[in-house]
């Protein structure tokens, strides 16, 4: 599953790491996010990446999880969502 860096997404319980796309046609950096082991601050290229949550991450648990970027998205922060 992936997670579009502008619009969020859903993962499932259990993952150890965020697949992006980013089709903003420039790196867009995702920051704030509160999902245990997710970087501070990291950059999304054009195309997408994934993020794999810090070592020894904890795998994701249920719930959801906003997080800014660097790109305006109109005032409404995007949601991980895990379930």
């Amino acid at each position: 599953m992936s997670v579009d860096v502008m619009t969020g997404g859903t993962i499932p319980v259990g993952a150890k790491s965020v697949s992006f796309t980013n089709s903003t046609g420039s790196t867009v950096y995702v920051n704030n996010c509160a999902l245990a082991g997710f970087p501070t601050k990291v950059p999304v290229p054009n195309g997408g990446g994934s993020v794999v949550f810090s070592p020894p991450g904890p795998a994701a648990v249920a719930g959801n999880y906003s997080y800014s970027t660097s790109a305006s998205i109109g005032g409404t922060m995007p949601v991980i969502k895990v379930q």
